[in-house]
């Protein structure tokens, strides 16, 4: 029993914690599902592999950490290493490539909304001008307008949240 330790080696663990902040339009609880699942992706965990020059892959450090949901805006993170300054690295490191990785992916889902959104504003604002009855001309204008407005809001919104979810309890070692 005593030599237990050198046959099966001990794991230490890190616990750190984030403040997510959601789109305020979307389910906060289905957003933090979302959160959890970005954060166990390959994607995350590779990014992890490749700043700490890890010998490990992706795959294999994926379980080495959780993310649990202690509320609908905050994320619990929770990882496994062979050392105690091991854990609290990679949970840094992970806090750091999580949050970097869904700000990339809010970006792009932002782009892709208010490129569509551009065209469709661009196209009523051509409608406008070649519209037959000053009726449909304010009609189409007002279309514009809207669709303006929808994109700034998006981009505020988008900007909001990438800004804001950050890390509020830095990773610590759990004895």
């Amino acid at each position: 029993g005593a030599s237990l330790h050198a046959v099966i080696p001990s794991k230490y663990t890190a616990q750190s914690e984030l403040l997510m902040v959601s789109n305020p339009n979307d389910d906060p609880t289905r957003d933090m599902a979302t959160d959890v699942a970005l954060l166990e992706s390959e994607a995350v965990a590779q990014q992890v592999v490749t700043d700490l020059h890890l010998d490990t892959t992706a795959q294999k450090l994926t379980g080495d950490y959780t993310g649990t949901a202690l509320t609908d805006q905050v994320l619990q993170i929770t990882v496994s290493a062979p050392t105690s300054a091991d854990a609290v690295a990679r949970a840094n490191d992970l806090d750091q490539a999580f949050l970097a990785y869904r700000a990339g992916v809010l970006n792009g889902q932002n782009t892709a909304v208010t490129k569509t959104l551009q065209t469709q504003a661009n196209r009523y604002s051509e409608l406008a001008i070649t519209a037959p009855t000053l009726a449909l001309k304010q009609q189409d204008q007002n279309q514009a307008q809207t669709l303006e407005q929808t994109i700034q809001s998006d981009n505020v919104i988008n900007d909001t949240i990438t800004k804001q979810s950050v890390v509020i309890a830095p990773a610590t070692a759990i004895t």
